[in-house]
C-alpha cells in the first residue's frame, strides 16, 4: 500500500495559534455532531464549549481565527447533523483583558451576531472562573480548549475536569513549557495533586534524565497515564522539532467518547506522515523519513500492516461475525491504525484463507467494505 501524501500545513513552522485555528473548528464540528444528532429537540442536549485561549478573533492580516470560524459554522446549522445553533453555550476568554475586550468588539461587529442564540459569553478569566463554578459544566457534554502551559486558570480547570464523565479536553503545547508548568519547583503546589501517585516518579525523571528525547517521551507517557487512569482515551499528534535541542509541540486530545476520538484521528490523518505500508505515524516534520532497514520494519514500527494482520488473525473469538467498521472502532483505540489499514489487513487474511466477508444474508461476497461481516474460518489455514 503506497503511503499517503500529507497535507502541507506542517511543512513550515507553525505557532500554537495557527494550529488551533486549523484544527479546533474541525474538531468542534465533530464534537457537536456526536451529541446533537442524538438530540430530539433543541433543548434536549445542551452543550458547553469553553475556549480559554480565544485571542482577538482575527489575525494581524485580517483573517478570522477559530472563535469566528466556529461562530460562522454555528450560524449555518445545515453544516451540522442536527440543529446546533440553539444548543451550544459558548464561552471565550484569554489571559489578557485587552484581548478579551477586542474579541468582544470583533464578535459584536459580525452581521449575524444578534441572531445567535444563545449569544456567546466573552469574559475575563476571573469572570469565567465564577461562571465555571456556577455552571453545569462537566455534568453535561463539555469541550474545553485549555492552555495549561501558560495559564494558571487552565491548570485549575484541568484539575477539576479530570473526573468529569462528559468532558473533552483539547490542548496544543510545547512539551518543555508544559513540563515546567505541570512540574513546579514548589512541593506544595496544587499541581502535585494532578500527578497523584506518579508525582515522585515524574519528579525523579525530570531531575535525572539528561537525554532530551527520552525525557520528552517519558514525560508524555506519564501525562497520558494520568488521563487514562481517569478513563480518557488519548489521541496525540507530534509536531516534531527540527533544530538542535528544540522542543516538540503536541496536539493532545483527551475524551471518553470513542466516536470523538476516532473523529480526531480521521482529521489528523490528513496531516500525518506515513510509513511505507500506509500506516500513519501521527506526527509531522519538515524532515523526510529515514530509509528503512531491511528486515527490521515490524520491529521498529510496532504499528504496521504485518503486525495488524497477525493480531487480527489470532482474534477470531473477538472479531468473528463483526463488520470491518466494528472491528476498527474496537481495535484501533490507542493505536496508529486507521480504517484503511484494517481493510488492507483483512484483505490479506482473506487471500490467505483465514476469513471471508459475507453480506447481511450470510452470503459470501468478494469485496470487503465497511459493512461487510467478517466470517472467520473454523480452522486456521495450513502453511500460511
Amino acid at each position: 500500500m503506497a503511503a499517503a501524501e500529507p497535507d502541507n500545513f506542517f511543512t513550515q513552522k507553525r505557532t500554537i495559534g495557527e494550529i488551533k485555528d486549523k484544527i479546533l473548528p474541525q474538531y468542534f464540528k465533530i464534537w457537536c455532531e456526536s451529541y446533537l444528532k442524538e438530540a430530539v429537540s433543541p433543548s434536549d442536549q445542551p452543550l458547553d464549549f469553553f475556549d480559554l485561549q480565544a485571542g482577538e478573533g482575527f489575525t494581524p492580516e485580517g483573517q478570522p481565527t477559530s472563535p469566528i470560524t466556529i461562530l460562522n459554522s454555528m450560524y449555518q446549522p445545515a453544516a451540522f447533523e442536527g440543529d446546533g445553533q440553539q444548543q451550544v453555550n459558548i464561552c471565550f476568554t484569554d489571559s489578557s483583558d485587552k484581548v478579551v475586550e477586542k474579541l468582544k468588539i470583533n464578535l459584536e461587529q459580525l452581521p449575524y451576531y444578534p441572531a445567535l442564540s444563545p449569544l456567546p459569553v466573552v469574559s475575563t478569566q476571573s469572570a469565567l472562573l465564577e461562571l465555571w463554578a456556577g455552571s453545569e459544566a462537566g455534568q453535561r457534554p463539555t469541550l474545553l480548549f485549555l492552555n495549561p502551559a501558560s495559564q494558571a486558570l487552565s491548570r485549575q480547570i484541568l484539575m477539576q475536569a479530570l473526573p468529569q464523565a462528559q468532558t473533552d479536553i483539547l490542548m496544543i503545547f510545547s512539551v518543555n513549557k508544559m513540563r515546567s508548568a505541570l512540574l513546579p519547583d514548589d512541593a506544595a503546589d496544587a499541581m502535585n495533586g494532578f500527578w497523584g501517585e506518579r508525582w515522585e516518579e515524574i519528579q525523579q525523571i525530570n531531575r535525572t534524565e539528561n537525554n532530551i528525547q527520552r525525557k520528552e517521551l517519558r514525560f508524555m507517557q506519564a501525562l497520558e497515564g494520568v488521563f487514562r487512569e481517569n478513563g480518557f482515551n488519548i489521541f496525540k499528534f507530534n509536531i516534531k522539532a527540527t533544530g538542535k535541542n528544540a522542543a516538540s509541540q503536541y496536539l493532545f486530545l483527551a475524551t471518553k467518547s470513542i466516536e470523538n476520538y476516532l473523529g480526531m484521528k480521521e482529521i489528523m490523518q490528513a496531516y500525518s506522515q506515513y510509513q511505507e505500508d500506509g500506516v500513519p505515524l501521527f506526527e509531522a516534520s519538515s524532515k523526510a523519513l529515514a530509509p528503512l532497514l531491511p528486515g527490521f520494519f515490524s520491529y521498529l514500527h510496532p504499528f504496521c500492516i504485518a503486525n495488524l494482520a497477525e493480531d487480527l488473525a489470532g482474534s477470531k473469538s473477538r472479531f468473528h461475525y463483526k463488520t470491518l467498521q466494528a472491528i476498527y472502532e474496537e481495535h484501533s483505540i490507542g493505536t496508529n491504525y486507521i480504517k484503511a489499514n484494517y481493510k488492507v489487513a483483512l484483505e490479506k487474511l482473506h487471500a490467505q484463507g483465514y476469513l471471508y466477508p459475507v453480506d447481511a444474508q450470510n452470503k459470501k461476497v468478494k469485496a470487503i467494505t465497511d459493512t461487510s461481516v467478517i466470517f472467520y474460518n473454523l480452522h486456521r489455514p495450513k502453511n500460511k
